[in-house]
């Protein structure tokens, strides 16, 4: 996200402060972000559409609004999970596609949590996000519980106490 409201400052001529939006994006993942620039009119932004999609972007909805976005601001997201190169275990009796279903089934009753890094945990630097997403997989649930709650630096007097 941050290269592309770098490229976008860069070709608008203004500055990425000038940019505000609702929430952070993953980084690995197609997204849809809705953002606010200032100082650009819809004009000057669909006039550089044809330099946006070189960079493999897209730029729709464009209009004009009153205010900025603040972070927080998201109603909510939407997530289409694809997943690639999926193949049956030698040694698994079960159908693939009972399997998927059964799965898909489980995290509609049960869900599950989306993200194992500093967005849903806090960051520092002895947070360690990924053991607490892998005790949460294996459902040892005490043991995520006790990494998150943690204090990060021993040595404050507060967190001793």
């Amino acid at each position: 996200m941050f290269e592309a409201i770098g490229f976008l400052a860069i070709k608008l001529g203004v500055i990425p402060s000038d940019f505000s939006y609702a929430g952070l994006k993953d980084k690995k993942a197609i997204t849809y972000q809705a953002m606010v620039v200032r100082k650009v009119t819809p004009e000057r932004l669909k006039n550089i559409e044809k330099e946006i999609e070189k960079k493999r972007m897209n730029v729709f909805n464009i209009r004009s609004v009153d205010d900025s976005l603040r972070l927080g601001q998201l109603k909510g997201n939407h997530f289409d999970i694809v997943i690639r190169n999926l193949k049956k275990q030698i040694n698994d009796s079960a159908n693939l596609r009972e399997r998927i279903m059964e799965a898909i089934e489980n995290v509609k009753k049960k869900g599950f949590v989306n993200y194992y890094g500093p967005q849903r945990f806090g960051k520092g630097r002895k947070v360690h996000t990924d053991q607490i997403g892998l005790a949460l997989l294996k459902n040892e649930m005490m043991k995520a519980i006790k990494l998150f709650l943690t204090p990060e630096d021993l040595d404050d007097p507060v967190n001793r106490a």
